[in-house]
């Protein structure tokens, strides 16, 4: 999972909205990060913080009718208004927002953080939540066996400065997942900030990487079939068919990444058995699913969005 995702939202009015699930604004600070580009009618894959969302969109909006989404990049926030990032602030910046642009019910997809978001806003607004998709967004808890080395590791690339070809160099990685140059230059772009020297920053910083992971583990704490225990509202869970290739000296994380997606899928499989409003579905991609095959996630998201009741 990424450190940062975004979360998609389309309501029954004909308006999406779209919100990177980075650190929470209040709803006035929000009001002056929006802006409107088309989107299909019905809900589209969203990636992480990573991801180029616009191109994501033209990809799918042969499908439906076109809508107006509102985008809010919450890592804009003001320096007099940065509360610390917890899924309850996030949440209620979602509602906080979608009162502000009058959409009363949403069907809400996220991937990877933005997924957990997904699930967490559905779960605190019945009322106002269609259905929720969540795209491969699960996470191990702090007593995981190999979770503490993988944070360590996560943590160590947050915030860090890094050269000014590394831009160049995503764009040569992602080729071999088939990720498109425009798109993966976009993507790594939007994952860093641009400093004066024409080095980047990369993002989350650690303050927040922390303050993320921190309630990630509090989420996850005793596995995916707690978290999911409640959960009474149509769901859809994607879960990446195939792991992310390590990088040399990183085999580790690769046998870490493959246990733990096993065990995921198990505990998937066992929820279904007697949870009707819940449905998985495995996609033959990695974790960057809404980049590799964007298509075939659109399809799925609008198949399942269709299918629901009323």
């Amino acid at each position: 999972m990424h450190a940062a995702s975004a979360l998609g939202i389309v309501g029954e009015r004909p308006v999406g909205a779209l919100i990177d699930s980075g650190r929470p604004t209040s709803c006035g600070a929000a009001s002056r990060h929006f802006s409107s580009v088309p989107v299909p009618a019905s809900p589209i894959p969203l990636s992480g913080i990573r991801t180029p969302l616009f191109k994501l969109h033209r990809k799918c909006a042969r499908r439906a009718r076109r809508r107006s989404l509102i985008r809010c990049s919450t890592y804009c926030v003001p320096p007099a208004v940065k509360p610390p990032w917890t899924i309850p602030a996030v949440v209620r910046h979602i509602a906080d927002t979608l009162d502000a642009h009058g959409v009363p019910e949403a069907v809400v997809v996220g991937h990877s953080l933005g997924g957990v978001v997904a699930v967490e806003y559905a779960r605190a607004n019945p009322g106002r939540a269609r259905a929720a998709v969540n795209l491969d967004g699960f996470w191990w808890g702090r007593e995981y066996p190999g979770a503490d080395r993988v944070s360590e590791g996560l943590l160590a690339s947050a915030g860090t400065i890094a050269p000014p070809e590394c831009i160049e160099e995503k764009v040569v990685n992602s080729a071999r997942f088939g990720i498109p140059a425009d798109r993966a230059a976009a993507t790594a772009r939007a994952a860093a900030r641009p400093l004066p020297d024409g080095t980047w920053q990369t993002l989350p910083e650690r303050a927040e990487a922390l303050e993320i992971f921190d309630e990630l583990n509090r989420i996850f704490a005793l596995g995916v079939t707690p978290w999911l225990d409640e959960v009474d509202f149509p769901l859809l869970l994607v879960q990446a068919g195939r792991q992310l290739p390590p990088a040399p000296g990183m085999e580790w994380f690769g046998e870490f990444s493959a246990r733990f997606a096993q065990g995921v899928s198990e505990e998937l499989a066992t929820l279904t058995r007697t949870r009707p409003t819940i449905t998985v579905n495995r996609i033959d991609a990695t974790h960057l699913m809404n980049m590799e095959t964007p298509e075939a996630v659109a399809t799925l998201v609008a198949g399942f969005v269709r299918g629901l009741p009323g």
